[in-house]
């Protein structure tokens, strides 16, 4: 069930022209500090989603530092992928429920997992997932340092739900939250710590494209270049609120009768929500010649994706909740404004000069973004704005450094 995923190398020394020295050379000092150690990320999924992503870089980066690192993903489990998901939604407040077969068929297959990894040892092992929250409890620890790292929202989660997985998550020595709202009430583990996401921007989806590359790429999905944009990409399920920005689109065009809205997505084979929330995006698509639905299976990769986000007018993310937001990320980082609600860490990545980009509503979204199509100087003001806090914050470097220190002190 569970698959070791191979990653390209990557050099730490390659980020230097984009951060200051100093943080390159705490990581460097970081790395010596913890030469040798074996450490383990587990993840739901190996592709699809921020947290591949960001584990694409990561472990490279850590192995680049002479650390063993190995990286575990679930290879396939309709069952597994099925409860995750109601975990999933409860842990971010949703009022769901967990039956008792589900509670035991989730307990199985975690004492089938931890049998695959019986006689493997690590000092540490950091589990991204919550498909896994009771492996520990069917492994010997042999002095193995067992760290969740929250991608999630997980401020308020639903109380028959965090009663079965709280006492799984209670086991492990530490956890790490995108911010310390997000630390469960009543939660205390010997380590808990807050670090942030970031995005990497030496990948395929962030590093530099000639203008007319990435128009080639745009015009090859039938979009229009020279026509406005406007760009959501992110996973695929509800707590994106797709009808919601789908009604945004339309009030917006009635200002812009030029206007596009493009919605690009990674399907997450771990989300069972992905291809119920794509059929009806594709249902509304169909209603508009200006709507684009376009995933990877269409051939949207990285760069695609990263050529839509130079040439868009502005982002728009309607999320209900966010445990990062990593899009948003990526698309200041090219510069361009992102619209976004006052929900989770999108808060962290739009600082003071870029509040004008949190909206309440849907109709409030729809006036900003049409003063925003009109006043192209002010929007390349804000891009400008949110590309810097981007670089001083959320690239791959400081979570690297981050992370490095949070494990230094998890082994002290």
């Amino acid at each position: 069930m569970l698959k070791k995923v191979g990653v390209d190398a990557k050099k730490v020394d390659s980020y230097r022209n984009i951060v200051e020295d100093d943080m390159i050379e705490e990581v460097y000092n970081l790395g010596r500090d913890l030469h040798g150690i074996k450490v383990c990320h587990i993840s739901s999924s190996s592709f699809g989603g921020g947290v591949p992503e960001i584990l694409g870089t990561m472990v490279p980066l850590e192995c680049d530092l002479d650390i063993e690192v190995d990286w575990y993903a679930l290879s396939s489990s309709d069952e597994f992928f099925r409860i995750g998901k109601i975990i999933h939604n409860a842990l971010q407040g949703a009022p769901v429920e967990i039956n008792d077969r589900d509670k035991a068929l989730y307990l199985q297959l975690n004492r089938d997992c931890a049998y695959e990894f019986e006689g493997v040892e690590y000092d540490v092992v950091i589990m991204h997932s919550h498909h896994f929250f009771a492996l520990p409890n069917y492994m010997d620890s042999n002095g193995t340092r067992w760290v969740w790292r929250s991608h999630l929202d997980t401020a308020s989660p639903h109380s028959a739900v965090w009663e079965f997985i709280k006492p799984f998550a209670e086991k492990f020595h530490g956890a790490i939250f995108t911010m310390k709202e997000f630390i469960p009430p009543d939660f205390h583990l010997p380590q808990l710590g807050v670090i942030a996401p970031a995005i990497d921007p030496l990948n395929a989806k962030n590093r530099d494209i000639p203008p007319a590359q990435c128009i080639d790429y745009v015009s090859y999905f039938g979009i229009d270049p020279d026509s406005p944009i406007l760009l959501h990409t992110s996973r695929l399920d509800q707590w994106k609120d797709p009808l919601g920005l789908i009604r945004c689109y339309y009030l917006v065009k009635d200002y812009v009768p030029k206007l596009q809205l493009v919605i690009s997505s990674s399907l997450s084979l771990d989300d069972p929500e992905t291809f119920s929330t794509l059929r009806i995006l594709d249902s509304e698509a169909a209603k508009d010649e200006d709507i684009h639905v376009y995933t990877d299976m269409d051939g949207m990769g990285d760069k695609e994706v990263n050529a839509l986000q130079r040439l868009c007018d502005a982002g728009v993310l309607m999320s209900q909740r966010e445990g990062f937001g990593l899009s948003v990320s990526e698309i200041l980082w090219k510069g361009k404004p992102v619209l976004c609600k006052r929900v989770g860490g999108m808060t962290l990545q739009l600082p003071e000069q870029l509040d004008y980009c949190f909206i309440g509503n849907t109709e409030e979204c729809a006036d900003k973004l049409i003063h925003l199509l009109n006043n192209w100087d002010y929007a390349s003001e804000l891009g400008d704005i949110g590309r810097e806090h981007v670089r001083r914050n959320f690239l791959t470097p400081r979570l690297l450094r981050d992370e490095l220190a949070f494990i230094k002190s998890a082994l002290d």
